[in-house]
């Protein structure tokens, strides 16, 4: 799932601080930059404090100048978006609970793809011309990644905060803000690209997966209470509790009273939690297979995206994507898909 957020300066700095996405040394060693103008501002490794609010403000990393083309109105600038891009409940119990870091890093894979389309298709800006202003491609954006690996009530919850910081270089060396409706407008699109490169990516390390509806899927081989209940909030799980409980429940419901508190805990003593739980509910992880994955042939995918490109006498290209990830979750990288295309 990815989900997109306008954050204001002051409130970006706010929130991120209140959250310890940066002020955390834990969630430091779990944040990196990213992007062609991160490069270009030679911006590499961990997100550091300073260096981030200066961007939040739409100053450069050391706060010498603007990287606008006009003054900044510190009240009203916007910093930038906040792409939160989330995995399957079932992909944070077998990374998280399970302790399968190579699932973690398919989720990381599929983050960093995504990524990449946004920046090579859609970053803009505008810029004036004589049929006036209009948006051009950059293939320039600042990007903080912050992964994370719960939810608000504590619950596996595997996601990456992608902050994409409102401001873009052009050739000429030129900085200017960011132009991102076509973000909005693409957000269905890009969601699924995610959940799309991230289905490939667990079953080339062995695992099925069930797609549902809307481009989702979750891993073949849990049970459906087992992903409600590490979806549920604390306060559900008690409430269930009732003099009628079973043996299991009433362990789960004493396991959950002493759950974790505060904002900052170690990664360890949340995975020692969730374990424990894990055995209050008998949760069998699902065991990949060493059959190795194939992508399909892209003869099929190509007649199937043919059939709905005779559908329209003229089609967007992205209609055309989506109803290939739609009908083809998992199927074939988008690099693939785009290169079928390219032959229509």
């Amino acid at each position: 799932m990815l989900s997109l957020t306008i954050i204001s300066a002051n409130q970006g700095e706010t929130y991120y601080t209140a959250e310890n996405y940066y002020t955390s040394e834990e969630n430091q060693a779990h944040s990196g930059w990213w992007g062609q103008g991160a490069k270009s501002l030679g911006l590499a490794g961990q997100v550091q404090g300073d260096d981030f609010k200066n961007l939040l403000h739409g100053s450069h990393p050391q706060g010498h100048q603007t990287l606008s083309g006009r003054k900044i109105d510190p009240e009203r600038h916007r910093a930038g978006l906040d792409l939160t891009f989330s995995t399957p409940k079932s992909i944070s119990l077998a990374a998280l609970v399970g302790g399968n870091d190579a699932i973690e890093q398919a989720h990381r894979t599929a983050v960093t793809r995504t990524l990449a389309v946004i920046e090579e298709r859609y970053a803009q800006t505008r810029v004036r011309t004589q049929e006036g202003r209009q948006a051009i491609a950059t293939g320039s954006l600042i990007v903080a990644q912050f992964h994370h690996d719960t939810s608000r009530e504590k619950d596996p919850q595997l996601h990456t905060h992608c902050v994409v910081i409102n401001a873009t270089q052009l050739d000429n060396g030129r900085w200017q803000s960011l132009h991102n409706d076509i973000l909005f407008k693409q957000q269905k699109l890009l969601g699924m690209i995610y959940q799309n490169e991230l289905a490939v990516e667990v079953q080339r390390l062995g695992y099925g997966i069930e797609p549902r509806a809307n481009g989702q899927f979750e891993l073949r081989g849990y049970q459906a209470e087992d992903l409600q209940t590490f979806s549920k909030r604390r306060e559900q799980i008690l409430a269930a509790v009732e003099e009628n409980a079973t043996a299991q429940e009433r362990e789960l419901a004493t396991l959950m009273t002493r759950a974790p508190k505060g904002k900052e805990i170690p990664r360890e003593e949340l995975r020692t939690y969730w374990q424990q739980q894990a055995q209050a509910l008998n949760l069998e992880h699902p065991q990949p297979k060493s059959v190795a994955w194939q992508s399909q042939p892209k003869r099929a995918t190509q007649a199937e995206l043919t059939h709905c490109a005779e559908r329209e006498a003229v089609f967007q290209r992205e209609q055309v994507e989506r109803f290939a990830l739609e009908n083809h979750l998992g199927q074939q990288c988008f690099d693939e898909v785009q290169q079928t295309l390219d032959l229509l």
